[in-house]
C-alpha cells in the first residue's frame, strides 16, 4: 500500500498546482471586472463589486472545498487506503477540477461577450422565427423533464436586432426556465406587439419563482437566491447577465415577475421597428 499513499501526495501536489492555476486565472477574469465596475457610479460600483467579488468566491471556494477535504481524508487513511477508494476520490476531485474549468471559462466567454456584441450587424429580425428556433433546441430537454412547452405570437414580430444574438437571448430564458421548473411544469413563450408599435417578448414557467429581496440582484453574475441554490450545480449564473447585455444591444428593456413556488416570467421589450 505504501505505493498507493505515495501516489495519492504525487496526485495531491498535481492538483495543488491545477488549484493555483484555477485561481491565478480567476483574479485575472476578476481585474477585468472590477475595471469595468469602476467605470459605473461610485456607490453603486463598490455594491457590485463587494457582490460580484463575494458571488465569485463562493463558486470557487466550493468545488475546491471538496477537493481539500477529500483529501485530507485519503492522507488521515495513509497506507489503509484502498485502491476503489482512490479511484472514487481521483474521480470526485476530477468533477471538481472540471466544474471550477468551467466557472472560469464561463467568465472569460463573458469577458468578451460586450466586445463581440458591439461588433454584430443589426438588421431586420423576424423574433417569431428566432423563438421557434430556440424552442426547437430545448425540446429534448424540456421532454426529458416533463415540462410542456407553448408558444404564442403575432404576425410581423420584427425587430431591428441581430438572429444570433436574438437566439442566445431566447435561448437563456429558456434554460432558466426549464433548470428551475419542476416535473410536469410549462413554460409559455408569448410575443405581443404593444401600444407603442414596439414588441414584447415574454418567458413565463411554472417554476420555483424568485423571492423579492433577490429581484433587484438576479441579473448580476453569479447571483443565485437561497430558494434555487440546490438546483445550481449545472449552472454558471450568468444566464440573466448574458440576457440584459444582448438587451441593451437592441435598445431594449427587461423586467422580471415572479412569485415564489408560483413561477417567473422575464418580459423583454423592443423598441418599435421604422425599417430602417
Amino acid at each position: 500500500m505504501t505505493n498507493i499513499a505515495n501516489d495519492l501526495v504525487s496526485a495531491i501536489g498535481e492538483v495543488s498546482l491545477l488549484v493555483r492555476f484555477i485561481i491565478f486565472s480567476a483574479l485575472i477574469v476578476i481585474s477585468y471586472f472590477l475595471s469595468v465596475l469602476t467605470l459605473r457610479p461610485l456607490q453603486r460600483s463598490m455594491q457590485e463589486r463587494k457582490r460580484f467579488i463575494a458571488n465569485i468566491s463562493h463558486e470557487l471556494r466550493t468545488p475546491l472545498s471538496i477537493m481539500k477535504a477529500e483529501l485530507e481524508a485519503a492522507l488521515l487513511q495513509g497506507d489503509m487506503i484502498t485502491k476503489r477508494e482512490l479511484l472514487e476520490i481521483s474521480r470526485s476531485n476530477l468533477e471538481e477540477v472540471d466544474r471550477s474549468a468551467q466557472i472560469i471559462q464561463f467568465l472569460l466567454n463573458f469577458s468578451e461577450l460586450e466586445t463581440r456584441l458591439a461588433s454584430l450587424q443589426l438588421s431586420q429580425v423576424n423574433l417569431s422565427r428566432v423563438a421557434r428556433k430556440a424552442l426547437r433546441l430545448v425540446e429534448e430537454d424540456a421532454h426529458r423533464q416533463r415540462i410542456a412547452l407553448a408558444f404564442e405570437d403575432v404576425d410581423g414580430a420584427v425587430v431591428r436586432g441581430n438572429a444570433t444574438a436574438l437566439e442566445e437571448l431566447v435561448l437563456n430564458l429558456l434554460k432558466n426556465a426549464i433548470r428551475f421548473n419542476s416535473a410536469g411544469g410549462k413554460i409559455r413563450v408569448k410575443i405581443v406587439r404593444g401600444e407603442d408599435g414596439g414588441i414584447k417578448m415574454s418567458v413565463a414557467d411554472t417554476g420555483v419563482g424568485i423571492r423579492a429581496v433577490d429581484l433587484p440582484h438576479i441579473f448580476e453574475p453569479f447571483y443565485a437566491g437561497s430558494n434555487v441554490l440546490k438546483k445550481r450545480k449545472e449552472s454558471a449564473g450568468l444566464g440573466l447577465a448574458i440576457v440584459r447585455a444582448i438587451a441593451r444591444l437592441h435598445r431594449a428593456r427587461v423586467s422580471v415577475d415572479s412569485v415564489v413556488g408560483q413561477g417567473t416570467s422575464v418580459g423583454v421589450r423592443f423598441p418599435r421597428y421604422h425599417g430602417r
